[in-house]
């Protein structure tokens, strides 16, 4: 019996709200939340120091470099002169100057189920059955609500009526080429998806999307995901992290509306394909890319294709050592009047077809670490670069090139 009662005290002592367990765990947590406060303090004296020395010109900007080295997961801003932090699991909340407001652990939100209706040409989106609605299937490759390339959708609106956490929205608006509003978006909960290719593919006749609402944390495929979205001209990426994604391939594809992109803050570490990444953005005039991480990336072909109003393009921070693909990289970005590649150092690529082509406007280009000794396609590669004034080839290989694929390298 006298066992029984210590064996009983000994668990009351480890357990409940009092117990040991327990205030170690709390001690932890606090231990953990002040350590991440600390860090995220840390980095806001860096920012003071920077700013002071005419460095980073706001707070944002210096976050979201952070985010685009892995420093933290992303910050969103909440329009009214404050930010989120997420870093480690926590969500800390920080004002224009940086100091810390608030810190707490990052909610989990559980997966919902997914409801539609469709009235007319008005999509309705619920996690539950309002009255007429059908449960989604997600096994499907494309939603029900979706079109297709031989069947476009009809659809003009969606309303999203309250929050609902799909774990993917891969080919969700996908060929909705009539949909022109989306409302309530800040009700899809995103935050479990793992998936967004072709999330908005081919949404022909949308002119704005705000997707700072969106957590893309586990988000690990963005292939394609605002293909051909040909009027839209404002498009609010602030708070994506894309630190999970392997592939950029297609992404911002025929978006030939846009004349800005604001890509601050990405986080390219893991991308190993940017592939027609840009391509047919025909009205961008400016693209930030310094905070682009191309350490892993092996394939760059199209890239910039078409990109005919870009006049300056600042690729210096870029990494090219594993790229094998640079085919039609900038090929008729006819407002480049100069590149300097210098610090592209090629040992690993393979083909440059089209590369230069239709560089109407380029006078000078800087390829002091370009390598060729590898490649096997170099075809065209400054076809019609009628403006050059200033290239030098001398570090051209062509042993590995066919007669076939050496025509027309340079054409004046």
């Amino acid at each position: 019996m006298v066992l029984l009662i210590l064996a009983g005290v000994a668990i009351s002592m480890l357990s409940g709200d009092d117990g040991i367990i327990t205030q170690a765990g709390k001690a932890k947590e606090e231990t953990d939340s002040k350590g991440v406060q600390e860090q995220v303090e840390l980095m806001t004296s860096e920012y003071i120091m920077q700013k002071n020395t005419g460095g980073e010109e706001s707070i944002k900007k210096y976050y979201q470099t952070q985010a685009s080295k892995g420093k933290i997961s992303s910050i969103k801003d909440n329009a009214d002169d404050t930010y989120t932090i997420t870093k480690d699991g926590y969500e800390i909340k920080i004002d224009e100057n940086g100091k810390v407001i608030e810190i707490k652990e990052k909610e989990t939100v559980a997966v919902t189920e997914v409801w539609y209706k469709i009235n007319d040409t008005t999509l309705h989106l619920s996690n539950n059955d309002l009255g007429g609605y059908t449960k989604h299937n997600e096994n499907l490759s494309y939603p029900e609500w979706a079109g297709t390339y031989r069947e476009p959708s009809n659809i003009t609106e969606v309303i999203f009526e309250n929050e609902i956490s799909p774990t993917e929205t891969a080919s969700w608006f996908s060929y909705c080429v009539n949909l022109t509003e989306i409302k309530n978006i800040s009700n899809l909960n995103t935050s479990n998806v793992i998936n967004m290719s072709r999330m908005f593919n081919q949404c022909k006749n949308l002119n704005k999307l705000d997707l700072s609402s969106f957590d893309t944390n586990k988000v690990t495929s963005m292939i394609g995901m605002f293909a051909q979205c040909k009027n839209l001209s404002e498009l609010n990426l602030d708070g994506f992290n894309i630190s999970n994604i392997n592939s950029g391939a297609d992404m911002f594809i025929g978006c030939s509306n846009l004349t800005k992109l604001d890509l601050s803050g990405f986080n390219t570490g893991n991308m190993t394909i940017m592939s027609y990444m840009f391509s047919d953005c025909s009205s961008l005039t400016n693209l930030d890319l310094s905070d682009f991480n191309t350490n892993n990336v092996t394939n760059m072909s199209y890239m910039f294709n078409q990109c005919k109003n870009l006049t300056k393009l600042d690729l210096s921070s870029f990494n090219t050592n594993n790229v094998t693909n640079m085919d039609g990289m900038f090929k008729n970005c006819s407002g480049l009047t100069s590149l300097d590649l210098n610090n592209f150092a090629t040992n690993n690529l393979t083909s440059m077809y089209n590369m230069f082509s239709g560089c109407v406007s380029l006078r000078k280009v800087g390829l002091k670490k370009f390598n060729t000794e590898k490649v096997t396609r170099m075809g065209s590669s400054f076809y019609n670069c009628i403006s050059l004034e200033e290239i030098n080839l001398t570090n051209f290989n062509t042993k590995k090139v066919s007669s076939t694929n050496l025509r027309k390298i340079v054409y004046v």
